[in-house]
Formats: structure tokens, C-alpha cells, sequence
């Protein structure tokens, strides 16, 4: 009798911090880093909590957010064209990598992980490649 019930108490809190365990956020290192002569400082990453199956975009809009700047997306799907009143030029624009790659998928395509690290760069637009911008 007392194993039965000591059988059952194990199995409800296998249950119990099985369940913890899963969590249904992830957290994203994001950092951005402005074009000398802009009006904005460079910014030190920043860890940021977000619902699984959140996008690069999502998370630079939760940042954004934190932070009170403005994001200007252009198309569907979503191209970031400006950061905190830094806009796209015909040479240069925003470029993200994604775990220190440049992803194929547009930041509103591409879905993060938990310890994903994005850093959003303003640079030359013969640099950027497929997806990344």
C-alpha cells in the first residue's frame, strides 16, 4: 500500500516538473548597431522574453517597444526600412544575422529559439544577401 502511494506521489510530480520545465517563451539576445554620425548610440544586447515561434521581427518590434523606437517595415513579407528614424538608402540599409549568420528569410519569416542571438547592422547593400535584408 504505502509503495502504491509512493509510486503515484513520484509519478505527479514527474508530471508536475515536466510540465515546468516546458516553457512557452524563449529567450533572444537582439542588439543594434547604428551607422556612425547617427543621432543613436550603438546599443549593448539585450535579453528579450518572447512567445514561442516568434519571428527576428517580433522581436525587434518587442525590443523596439522596450526601448521607444520606431520600426518602418516595407512589403509582405515584412523588410525592416528603418530603426529608430535611420532609413534605407539606395546604397545602404538594415541588415540582421541570425546566431552570426546572414538567415534566407526575411525577418518575418524567420523563427527564433530560445539563446538566439540577433544583431541588426546598418551597412552596404552590396553586402546583404538573400533573406537577410
Amino acid at each position: 500500500m504505502i509503495a502504491k502511494k509512493l509510486l503515484i506521489l513520484t509519478g505527479i510530480l514527474v508530471l508536475l516538473f515536466g510540465f515546468a520545465a516546458c516553457s512557452s517563451t524563449d529567450n533572444v539576445q537582439i542588439s543594434i548597431t547604428y551607422p556612425g554620425g547617427s543621432n543613436q548610440n550603438g546599443v549593448e544586447s539585450i535579453e528579450i522574453e518572447v512567445p514561442k515561434d516568434s519571428t527576428v521581427l517580433d522581436v525587434l518590434d518587442e525590443y523596439a517597444g522596450a526601448q521607444n523606437l520606431e520600426i518602418i517595415t516595407s512589403g509582405d513579407p515584412a523588410y525592416v526600412t528603418g530603426i529608430g528614424g535611420i532609413n534605407n538608402t539606395d546604397t545602404q540599409g538594415w541588415i540582421y544575422t541570425l546566431n552570426e549568420e546572414i538567415p534566407k528569410k526575411e525577418p518575418g519569416r524567420q523563427k527564433v529559439e530560445n539563446k538566439d542571438v540577433i544583431i541588426w547592422t546598418f551597412g552596404d547593400k552590396a553586402d546583404m544577401q538573400d533573406g537577410g535584408q
